[in-house]
């Protein structure tokens, strides 16, 4: 499941456009811990500000682009025991 916010672009006289998104996902995980803990759902967002510049005469598009994404809760292999995972 993923939900997403994307604000429409700003499309400048000069062909510039300014672009900004936000997104959450939200994913159920199939595993079990050690101590038979239900494993919880990985969870994560997602921030993008960026600028996308087109020009026809010089037959090009250029994006500049700066983004962060932050994940929690992912599952790993239990380095004692590889028939469990650790989050």
């Amino acid at each position: 499941m993923c939900d997403r916010l994307d604000r429409p672009s700003y499309l400048f006289d000069s062909g510039i456009a300014s672009c900004v998104s936000f997104a959450q996902s939200f994913s159920t995980q199939a595993g079990a811990e050690f101590n038979d803990n239900v494993s919880k759902p990985t969870t994560g967002e997602q921030y993008e500000i960026g600028i996308k510049c087109q020009r026809a005469e010089i037959g090009a598009l250029v994006t500049l682009s700066a983004f962060q994404i932050a994940q929690q809760n992912t599952l790993t292999t239990d380095p004692a025991d590889p028939l469990f995972q650790l989050v």
